[in-house]
């Protein structure tokens, strides 16, 4: 990790005996966190690559963009890098991007794990794989239907695995205030909370808008997140 590191979301291999960590940082210095569950080593790779450093996105929502009042009454817009991730149920490809950006990326998880590629030849294998808006998590289902938290819209939006692999929006709903920790339960939904963080002190001048209680919602999908359902 580096001074600046937030270790965000993570991937844990189904096949293998990896997780692959979110790293969004200082937003430049992004990056990807391979660990190798079995002998603990970890290692740091895609730092600042595009796949995972912050762009110039800004996130809106009702019409306000986020941004973060300064105690000189300057104003920040914050970008966030690398921050969902995914990996499909055969273990074969992870998928991520930053936070504060509008592309999914992927690679091949064999490349991720393999210590002996430099930093170039693992950049040279990161696909660019479909657009999609800011978001903060992702999923995939049994079908590789990946899910994305659409925290501009309210909404969980999919990309089918399809030729297009266009992003749609699958269920939207005014309660869904900043939707967050897309996962599956044994019933074959997607489950995921609404964090409100865009409605916290540091996005609104001190003052906090968050409303409790903060929920869980579950949605009926394409395909159910386990194989053997």
């Amino acid at each position: 990790t580096r001074d600046t590191s937030f270790l965000n979301d993570l991937a844990i291999d189904p096949a293998k005996p990896f997780a692959y960590i979110t790293d969004p940082a200082s937003g430049k210095d992004a990056a990807l966190v391979v660990v190798d569950l079995e002998s603990g080593l970890a290692r740091r790779v895609l730092e600042g690559h595009v796949s995972v450093a912050a762009s110039e996105v800004e996130t809106v929502i009702d019409g306000r963009p986020l941004q973060v009042k300064r105690p000189d009454g300057s104003t920040i817009k914050p970008k966030a890098g690398a921050g969902p991730i995914a990996i499909d149920r055969k273990g074969n490809w992870v998928y991520f991007g930053p936070s504060s950006g509008h592309m999914l990326y992927r690679i091949d998880a064999e490349h991720l794990r393999d210590p002996t590629l430099s930093p170039l030849d693992i950049e040279a294998r990161v696909e660019g794989y479909a657009p999609r808006p800011p978001c903060d998590g992702i999923s995939i289902d049994s079908k590789d239907n990946i899910y994305v938290s659409d925290v501009e819209a309210k909404a969980i939006g999919v990309i089918r695995p399809n030729e297009k692999r266009s992003y749609e929006i699958w269920v939207s709903d005014d309660r869904f205030l900043w939707p967050d920790g897309l996962c599956f339960g044994n019933d074959g939904r997607l489950y995921f909370y609404a964090s409100q963080l865009h409605l916290m002190a540091p996005y609104n001048s001190g003052r906090d808008r968050t409303m409790p209680p903060f929920q869980i919602y579950k949605v009926k999908v394409l395909a159910s997140g386990s194989v053997g359902r």
